[in-house]
């Protein structure tokens, strides 16, 4: 399957009070990291209408299980273009029913980059997410090791910042920042 990258900044849509401004900006991508089961459907079509490519965070929907039935669910009604977990066992969900899938993984230490390589090596995802988004070093090594987009996010708060990590081997930033949107 494979995810384009579609732009180098991706708009990490957390509160509904900012939807207006992700429709009006130049962001080709939305990560959807809230919501509720009751009405994440219509946010989903409403950014699809706007030509937005759009990922749902299935473990951060309120009503959503974090679980393949989950997925099956979000594949079959919601229809977003992809998703987001942290959980590699809905990364392979995500793929059986269709999905573009993005491992969201938290390089805190060694340790848990360790642990989530291996993750991703048994997962295979489509693109990793790197939080925290300022970490060159984690990002070269991961160009290294896999052929697949990598996306940083989280406390990347400039556009310089932006320009470092995608010149470290990043394909794209994410960002909650709308300034950078």
């Amino acid at each position: 399957m494979g995810i384009e990258i579609r732009g180098s900044i991706i708009a990490a849509l957390h509160d509904s009070k900012d939807l207006d401004r992700v429709l009006k900006s130049n962001a080709k991508t939305v990560f959807l990291l809230s919501g509720e089961l009751t009405s994440i459907e219509e946010k989903v079509r409403l950014l699809q209408n706007h030509n937005k490519e759009v990922f749902l965070h299935v473990d951060l929907v309120k009503g959503l299980g974090s679980d393949p039935e989950g997925v099956m669910y979000t594949a079959k009604y919601i229809k977003p273009d992809g998703i987001i977990t942290t959980r590699g066992q809905l990364v392979v969900a995500g793929r059986d029913y269709g999905l573009k899938s993005i491992q969201r993984i938290f390089a805190l230490d060694s340790r848990a980059l360790s642990k989530s390589i291996k993750s991703i090596e048994a997962s295979r995802p489509d693109a990793i997410e790197v939080l925290p988004g300022l970490l060159p070093k984690v990002i070269a090594e991961l160009r290294i090791l896999f052929d697949i987009p990598i996306i940083t996010g989280g406390l990347i708060s400039s556009r310089q910042e932006a320009v470092d990590v995608l010149r470290s081997g990043a394909n794209a930033v994410s960002t909650s920042n709308v300034d950078l949107w």
